[in-house]
C-alpha cells in the first residue's frame, strides 16, 4: 500500500480523537502513527504503513481509556459536589 500524508485533524477525526488530544499526543511523541511537522506548523500523519491495523488498535485502546478516565472523573466531581 502506498504511503500518503494526511493532516493531523483528518487523522484525529477518523480515529475518534479530538484534534487537541491528537496534537498533545504528537507533542509528547505518543501518537501511534508516524507523523512530521512542516515549517509552517502543519502536522502530517503518514498513512499506509504496514502497521496501520496495529496503530488503529492502539488509537482505539487509547480512546477507550480516555473515555473511562473521563467517566471516573465525572463521578468523582459529582460525589464531591464539584459539577
Amino acid at each position: 500500500m502506498p504511503r500518503r500524508k494526511i493532516k493531523l485533524s483528518v487523522w484525529a477525526e477518523r480515529n475518534g480523537v479530538s484534534y487537541k488530544t491528537a496534537h498533545r499526543m504528537f507533542s509528547k511523541g505518543q501518537l501511534p502513527v508516524p507523523a512530521t511537522q512542516l515549517n509552517t506548523g502543519t502536522i502530517l500523519v503518514i498513512e499506509g504503513d504496514e502497521d496501520d491495523e496495529a496503530a488503529e488498535g492502539t488509537a482505539t485502546a487509547i480512546l477507550q481509556e480516555l473515555k473511562q478516565i473521563n467517566w471516573r472523573l465525572r463521578r468523582i466531581e459529582t460525589h464531591l459536589g464539584l459539577d
